[in-house]
């Protein structure tokens, strides 16, 4: 008990030293990193990121411990499309705080995006934080557990869910010093938003019906056949016959191609108005 009691001590030292450490930051993006840094002394977390969802544009990016390239990472240019938070963050149904297996797709895990995107990145299980600010935008920050570590347990996001006052206060501070210059970029990437998000729906247009269509898009963003089949009001046996031609008709033999495909079409995508 007396140990416990110790660890728990120490855990708050480390929690209040790093929370002052973020207050004292004059830069507010630093702030809003060190405040995430701080988030990291009270659970396990091996990753932080953060992204602002705008609803005509691509996310804008602020940090990514994950993808620390220097660049655009493949998520603001296009995989976005395809994310189940994001899919959410459209549909007005993402809550303030949530894990990534309690919202996405019940064929998520196994699709070929999670396994380019998540699986190649070693990430296990994400927390996540859902902040509205601004005009129909939304700051979402990613606490990221990789495959070596267990899931976060029910009194861990307890622990995550009860910070999230001070980590929204830097949140509200950050968007008032940044936010003007992250709205004209996504003004700026509100065109290749237009053109990835016309190459998704338009894939396959050429060869496909309407309804295989519909099929493949549920497919690339998770979903299993039994809840393609009642989303779309039709059977499990019909989704997997319409899987079959949509195979013939693509020229593929497994979903991880016509993914392939799909990115492929990505690649290839350009502003609507460079179309006409």
């Amino acid at each position: 008990m007396a140990r416990n009691e110790t660890q728990k001590t120490d855990q708050l030292m480390a929690w209040n030293t790093s929370v002052a450490a973020a207050l004292s930051e004059t830069d507010k993006l630093r702030r809003l990193v060190r405040i995430c840094d701080a988030v990291k002394t009270t659970v396990d977390i091996c990753f932080s990121a953060a992204f602002v969802f705008h609803r005509q544009s691509a996310p804008s990016c602020i940090f990514d411990e994950v993808e620390d390239t220097g660049t655009d990472s493949d998520y603001v240019k296009f995989a976005y499309l395809l994310d189940p938070i994001y899919d959410r963050f459209l549909s007005d149904t993402l809550p303030e705080y949530c894990l990534m297996r309690d919202i996405a797709p019940d064929g998520f895990l196994s699709s070929e995006y999670f396994k380019k995107y998540y699986g190649q990145l070693g990430i296990h299980d994400e927390f996540y934080f859902n902040m509205k600010i601004g005009s129909g935008a939304m700051v979402h920050i990613t606490f990221t557990r990789v495959q070596n570590r267990n899931r976060f347990t029910a009194s861990e996001q307890e622990v995550l869910r009860a910070l999230e006052p001070i980590v929204r206060s830097i949140v509200d501070d950050y968007w008032a010093a940044f936010a003007l210059p992250l709205e004209e970029n996504a003004s700026e990437t509100r065109k290749t938003h237009g053109a990835v998000t016309h190459a998704f729906q338009s894939f396959g247009a050429s060869v496909l019906t309407e309804r295989e269509r519909e099929i493949v898009q549920l497919m690339l963003k998770g979903f299993s056949d039994k809840s393609t089949a009642r989303i779309l009001e039709i059977s499990p046996g019909t989704v997997r016959n319409h899987k079959k031609s949509i195979f013939v008709k693509m020229d593929v033999t497994s979903q991880g191609q016509v993914f392939g495909l799909f990115l492929d079409t990505l690649a290839n995508s350009e502003p609507v108005e460079n179309r006409l």
